[in-house]
């Protein structure tokens, strides 16, 4: 009896202990499945805040592009920031302020920014020592090698190629006396449908000229001069009046095997030994596509205008940032696009 006794509570123990394991199971699987339920609840508040953040930092950065905009309509050689190792100018849209120490304007990297307001970083940039379609990003890549691999489909904007018959002005205004500038150019295609000699991509007459003033003179003037090649496979006979092409106001070009040609100090060419101010240089080849760029002759020379502007601005709010920028084709003032980059977070 007592043999039965002691069996029936070793069963009573067995069974209990097995109500426990199981309960504790239960609350490890709904414990498990709670954290996992807080933990999806607190990613998705940290995504929405996030993107409530970012449509503040957008607005920002949207804030500072059109400050860009208003800038560059009264001034189209507005550079911003003026001041040497600067990012950019900051403005704190809450305290509708520039924000600034004794250093001068903060740079975008510095992260002394409050959270709860709505700041932005500007830039305006459209000078450059080399400019060509990879010398633009690249200074160290020389402009013979820059235009020598030039690709058309690279070149979303054009910004480096003149179309035949096509003309493109680039400013001058930034020469200071006696300095000058490099011109690259490399004729792109052969045109069977043109008659001789521009059926021949290395016969391409290129028409220059400058119009300005003359240092201390009110009166604008126009100078010009045409550049052609003295390849002899370019007969120039019933193109121009001068079969020969020499007078004053022409100039013949050599043209290599790589078909890159090297046109040093082009101002001086073209209105020699005078110092011009507001000047603008317009260039227009006949005969064939040209893919271009420059360069100064000078490292110590002042930077130089390229042919577009880029408006950069990046807003923050909340911790987060937001990217925008423009570029603004100098000559015509379009936009060629508007990139709007992704949201992160801010370190």
């Amino acid at each position: 009896m007592a043999n039965n006794s002691s069996l029936r509570y070793n069963i009573f123990a067995m069974k209990r202990g097995s109500v426990i394991i199981i309960a504790m199971l239960i609350v490890s699987a709904v414990g498990g499945i709670a954290f996992s339920f807080s933990r999806v609840l607190f990613l998705e508040i940290l995504a929405s805040r996030s993107f409530v953040n970012g449509i503040g930092a957008y607005y920002a950065a949207e804030s500072g592009i059109e400050e860009g905009f208003l800038r560059l309509r009264f001034d189209k050689e507005s550079e911003i920031p003026t001041e040497q190792n600067t990012e950019a100018l900051r403005t704190d849209l809450s305290l509708n302020k520039r924000i600034n120490n004794n250093k001068g304007i903060l740079k975008a990297s510095d992260s002394g920014i409050e959270p709860a307001n709505e700041v932005y970083d500007l830039s305006v940039s459209s000078k450059s020592d080399i400019f060509g379609q990879d010398a633009d990003k690249n200074g160290n890549i020389l402009p013979q090698e820059d235009i020598g691999a030039y690709k058309k489909l690279s070149d979303v904007g054009s910004d480096y190629l003149i179309k035949r018959d096509d003309s493109k002005k680039f400013s001058l205004k930034n020469l200071e006396d006696g300095s000058d500038i490099t011109f690259w150019f490399r004729p792109m295609t052969d045109n069977s449908t043109l008659p001789r000699p521009f059926n021949n991509k290395r016969c391409v007459l290129l028409e220059t000229k400058i119009v300005g003033k003359r240092v201390g003179d009110s009166k604008t003037q126009e100078k010009k001069l045409l550049l052609y090649s003295n390849d002899p496979a370019c007969d120039y006979s019933g193109v121009t009046k001068s079969q020969s092409l020499k007078d004053l106001t022409n100039q013949s070009y050599t043209i290599p095997l790589n078909d890159v040609v090297k046109i040093s100090s082009i101002k001086n060419r073209i209105w020699p030994t005078v110092k011009i101010v507001d000047a603008y240089l317009f260039i227009k080849p006949i005969g064939s596509d040209i893919a271009i760029a420059f360069e100064r002759n000078n490292p110590t020379d002042p930077p130089l205008f390229g042919p577009s502007i880029i408006v950069s601005s990046s807003g923050y709010f909340g911790g987060t940032a937001r990217h925008l920028s423009a570029s603004i084709d100098r000559q015509t003032g379009t936009l060629y696009d508007l990139f709007d980059y992704v949201i992160y977070e801010a370190s």
